[in-house]
């Protein structure tokens, strides 16, 4: 997979001719019904931005191929760091990752291409509360490429286990010289690192004699260009999205078996497929093939825990949300595995089309808030959020959402929460009400009684003592019945 698409294959040019098509002959569509789409950091723009990642102290970073790290900082996006990188044929700054932990550590890992073109290496980034950088390191570099550059992979994701995860490609190499099976190789791999950037305990040759660093850092085998890796933080699930030769391939790689490897160094000869291979390389689970209905390659798969807190209704949760870099549609299908292979763009078996004819996407990712993010692909592009904007609560269709209008604090200093309840509420003056602020855990922080008068309301004396994600939930009787809404509230470190 290449973000400037170097050499296309004529299959992939057909797919972008397709695609081309496909815009100038169908309107833009929008999300489902009761979501929106909408720009944040309306005065900044990304140059070929490559990723997202979001902390939990709310703040939400961008990586462009040239180099720079950026920061949404209100309507803007400041560069935080611009690390030195090349984007010659498929390079550049590729992935940044941000350590589970940011709010204490405050560590962004970035992924990218030496200038000199020889090089991956995955430097840490130290930020403090102010965007300022503190340090840096670099603390794995992968090593020298014999193609110069192309199938880099650039999966880069943390695990519940608190280790690094990261996909690298098989350097386009095929036939005889095909690595992606070879245990003495690091193309065609995932990869499993400290966040020191060692080799992680537990990987299959970690405690073998005579096995190389390079060898002992392998989780698993058998990738061709593995741009992605994400992770279910409920359960703790490990999705990898595989942009293939004929099949583009979502796989689990939570716990593979060792024995075998992903398709493409089955027989060593590189290819991917489904079902074929007789038990010895394991299937991905959900799949599509390469060119079909314009689509040519997987970017961005998010798990969307029915856990997650959020406002979104039941029927998008417990889902996957996967994104194609020539396609024009974000797809859903069901987070629990399948029992076989299932094609993505095939109707049944839960897959839908959650976004047809969406912009080109990068960096689709769930943000601290259960919403949808991700940047659009090109030259000045803007970053999107997707949101629920619809009935919450009992689900009572005159019942909108809760605004909250100055939704950032400082931890320690005390505020007052100012929030509009929108939609038709058909409250009577008067009308006694309680308004709770939550933790993540869905235990209560803060509770006040309100009196109500209109829509718009605050309250008093909200002193956080903890960075992250907060809930708002306001509780009201309205003609003999309980309502309740729902917002969000984000507190700073």
């Amino acid at each position: 997979m290449s973000l400037k698409l170097a050499n296309p294959s004529a299959i992939v040019r057909a797919a972008v001719t397709l695609l081309s098509a496909a815009f100038l002959a169908a309107p833009r569509a929008q999300p489902p019904a009761n979501f929106i789409e909408k720009i944040i950091a309306s005065k900044a723009t990304f140059t070929e931005a490559t990723s997202t990642a979001h902390a939990d102290d709310g703040r939400i970073f961008v990586s462009e191929r040239g180099g720079n790290i950026k920061v949404i900082v209100g309507d803007d996006a400041p560069v935080v760091y611009k690390v030195n990188t090349t984007i010659e044929r498929e390079q550049g700054l590729l992935k940044i990752q941000v350590h589970p932990g940011f709010a204490a550590k405050s560590w962004i890992y970035a992924y990218y291409m030496t200038a000199d073109l020889n090089h991956h290496n995955i430097s840490r980034i130290e930020i403090d509360k102010d965007n300022k950088v503190v340090k840096v390191d670099t603390v794995i570099k992968l090593p020298v490429l014999e193609n110069q550059g192309r199938h880099n992979g650039s999966g880069m994701v943390f695990g519940n286990d608190g280790f690094l995860y990261v996909s690298r490609g098989q350097d386009e190499l095929g036939g005889a010289a095909n690595p992606a099976a070879l245990w003495t190789s690091q193309k065609g791999k995932v990869l499993r690192f400290t966040e020191e950037g060692q080799p992680a305990p537990g990987n299959p040759h970690y405690a073998t004699a005579g096995a190389s660093e390079g060898e002992k850092s392998i989780w698993a085998r058998g990738f061709r260009n593995p741009w992605t890796l994400a992770v279910d933080r409920v359960s703790g699930r490990i999705l990898e999205g595989d942009v293939g030769d004929g099949t583009e391939e979502l796989n689990d790689v939570t716990h593979p078996d060792a024995a075998k490897d992903y398709w493409y160094g089955y027989g060593n000869g590189g290819g991917d497929g489904v079902g074929a291979a007789g038990g010895k390389a394991i299937d991905p689970i959900y799949f599509h093939g390469t060119g079909a209905a314009g689509e040519c390659a997987i970017v961005s798969e998010v798990p969307y825990n029915a856990a997650v807190v959020s406002i979104w209704p039941a029927e998008f949760k417990n889902r996957i949300y996967v994104a194609d870099y020539c396609g024009g549609t974000i797809r859903s299908v069901p987070l629990n595995n399948p029992a076989t292979p299932v094609n993505l763009q095939t109707a049944g078996n839960g897959t839908l089309a959650f976004y047809p004819n969406s912009p080109v996407k990068v960096g689709l990712n769930l943000g601290i808030d259960g919403n949808l993010y991700y940047v659009a692909y090109g030259t000045n592009k803007k970053a999107y959020m997707i949101a629920y904007n619809g009935p919450t609560g009992i689900r009572d269709p005159a019942v909108n959402s809760l605004s909250v209008r100055n939704f950032v604090f400082r931890m320690g200093q005390a505020g007052d929460v100012n929030f509009t309840l929108t939609g038709d509420i058909s409250l009577r003056d008067g009308g006694k009400a309680e308004f709770s602020i939550l933790g993540a855990d869905g235990k209560v922080r803060f509770q006040q009684p309100l009196d109500m008068v209109g829509n718009t309301f605050q309250a008093r004396g909200f002193r956080p003592m903890a960075a992250g994600l907060y809930v708002c939930r306001l509780t009201w009787n309205a003609e003999g019945a309980v309502r309740t809404a729902h917002g969000r509230l984000v507190v700073l470190p």
